[in-house]
């Protein structure tokens, strides 16, 4: 799945919390039916997977770009495992850095 996130007030991790949080809200607020729902369903769970797994201090500090020091839009390339995801920064891809993942 692809997710669009802005790094507009704050790092990779912040825009990925936020992202979850609003869509969370917006599932809770209005639960979505059919498609919608499942597909909104599957975008909370994989952000939940990176919140929970990824060492996201590691990659502020390998990949500069993603500590929100510009407004960037990062493109989250999520497979379904999950544990492959990646992010698409200006046409460079920035492989996520786990924490509690073998």
């Amino acid at each position: 799945m692809e997710i669009s996130v802005n790094l507009d007030h704050g790092c990779i991790q912040t825009a990925i919390k936020r992202h979850h949080e609003r869509l969370v809200t917006a599932y809770l607020k209005t639960p979505p039916k059919g498609r919608e729902k499942i597909f909104i369903e599957e975008q909370i769970e994989g952000l939940t997977y990176l919140l929970e797994n990824g060492d996201f201090a590691h990659m502020r500090a390998e990949f500069p770009v993603l500590s929100g020091k510009e407004t960037l839009e990062v493109l989250l390339l999520i497979p379904e495992a999950f544990n492959g995801a990646c992010f698409l920064v200006n046409g460079k891809l920035f492989p996520m850095k786990w924490e509690n993942v073998q």
